[in-house]
Formats: C-alpha cells, structure tokens, sequence
C-alpha cells in the first residue's frame, strides 16, 4: 500500500476566485512521508503573494 497527497489550491486575486487546482498524483511510501511533504507545502503556502489570498487544502490518504 502506498500513501497519496491531495492537494486543492486556490489563488484569490483581486477578489476573483478562479477554480481551485487539484493535484493527486505525489505518491509516498509511508504516512510519514506523506506528511512530511504536507507541512512543507503549508509551510510554502504561507509566504505572501502580493495582492493574492493563498487557499490550501493538504490531505493524506492510503491507498490499497
């Protein structure tokens, strides 16, 4: 069994929100690993775009 990434990011500019971006495809061998990953996209996502709010959404789930 493998461990897989979501991710749901979403940029709003101007206040305009265009369709979040979704990512499925970051594969890990243990949930460990996973989250490891997790926090250091949130970690990223927290540094300011100027005049952009930043939405994420980070999830780890198994797959079989």
């Amino acid at each position: 069994m493998e461990w897989v990434l979501i991710m749901s990011l979403q940029w709003v500019i101007g206040n305009a929100a265009p369709a979040p971006i979704i990512h499925t495809d970051l594969s890990f061998p243990s949930q460990e690993m996973c989250e490891a990953a997790a926090e250091k996209i949130r970690a990223e996502m927290k540094a300011s775009i100027q005049g952009a709010v930043t939405h994420a959404r980070l999830v780890c789930v198994q797959t079989q």
